[in-house]
């Protein structure tokens, strides 16, 4: 054999089991590159999910009253101030008006949900370049 085809064959060898000790790592996982990206995939999905129905029914009677949906969202403004987190969109966040659609004064399970989607969607809408 000559020497070309020896460092042809241990090169590919080399890649062959470099390429499949990485998929092994990554079975659970199969394309990501590793783990530290999937934490940080996570720690986004956390800082940006809405506030879940729970934070906001303080007295668990089933329904967001205007004032708990004030004090929830000023303790979530006071957090994420604490945190260090920028509060630029502040201004922007919505109102109990926008949360309460039939509007008899208090927000249940199902208009928080549809609310927060609807100002997801505007969001991602917003974000999107237009052609």
């Amino acid at each position: 054999m000559t020497l070309k085809k020896t460092v042809a064959i241990t090169i590919t060898a080399a890649v062959l089991v470099a390429t499949g000790a990485y998929a092994k790592g990554n079975m659970d996982n199969p394309g990501m590159g590793n783990n530290k990206q999937q934490e940080k995939q996570q720690r986004f999905a956390n800082k940006n999910t809405p506030a879940a129905f729970e934070a906001y029914d303080a007295n668990k009677d089933g329904v967001i009253s205007a004032a708990e949906f004030e004090s929830a969202k000023e303790a979530r403004m006071k957090n994420n101030a604490q945190e260090g987190k920028m509060l630029r969109n502040a201004g922007n966040s919505p109102q109990f008006s926008d949360m309460d659609k039939d509007g008899d004064g208090k927000i249940t399970k199902e208009e928080l949900h549809l609310g927060q989607q609807a100002r997801a969607n505007q969001n991602q809408k917003k974000m999107r370049p237009q052609p």
